[in-house]
């Protein structure tokens, strides 16, 4: 494990195998069987991935949610027909999906996780900056709030009434929306604090309506 963030645990492994990457979510599961298992993959190599594709078939079983992002070319020069939907249609996993970039990949990540969710990075190639890049996301926690100034205000008042201080820690950033005289529109705002107030799994949304 290389670090959590707000309840959600970040692993990275070197598996690049079918039957590595079978064993590693298998052991995960085990390690933590009432956690959601998120498998994200960057396979090895175009040419080894077409040589091993039909190893793919059922590796995920033990993962809750899959993601396939970009293949590492290594030496390759060309990429064969091969891309990681190949995994994804191979694999007959009914909750995998083929992201083709890091960016796409932190985005899903960010808006779905939950508390207490584990995510598993694998690969030879970049994997280990992904799950780097991954964790660092995690950092920053976003609340979404609909309502008065008023009510707002007395929220930030409460939270900051259970915090000590603002030393350390991301920054969590409420969003709030102050409807204009008169009319339906909103006028969208931000508050920082301390992510270390909220006990809120990344990417959740605090909603508070009049």
């Amino acid at each position: 494990m290389i670090g959590e963030s707000h309840g959600v645990k970040v692993y990275d492994d070197y598996a690049h195998h079918p039957t590595a990457i079978a064993a590693t979510i298998a052991a995960l599961k085990q390690k933590h069987p009432s956690s959601r298992i998120w498998a994200v993959l960057e396979a090895h190599s175009y040419s080894r991935t077409k040589a091993l594709l039909s190893n793919y078939r059922g590796v995920f079983k033990d993962a809750d949610r899959v993601i396939v992002g970009p293949v590492f070319k290594a030496r390759d020069k060309e990429d064969f027909g091969i891309s990681g939907q190949s995994i994804v249609d191979i694999a007959g996993h009914k909750d995998a999906i083929y992201l083709t970039s890091l960016d796409q990949i932190v985005k899903k990540l960010k808006a779905e996780v939950k508390f207490g969710d584990v995510i598993l990075v694998m690969g030879a190639g970049e994997s280990y900056k992904w799950a780097r890049e991954i964790l660092n996301s995690l950092n920053n926690i976003y609340f979404r709030f609909e309502g008065d100034m008023v009510l707002f205000l007395k929220i930030c008042l409460h939270l900051v009434s259970k915090s000590e201080n603002f030393r350390g820690g991301a920054t969590a950033v409420i969003n709030y929306n102050e409807r204009l005289a008169g009319g339906g529109a909103y006028v969208a705002n931000s508050f920082p604090f301390p992510a270390s107030l909220f006990q809120k799994p990344a990417g959740s949304y605090l909603d508070v309506s009049e």
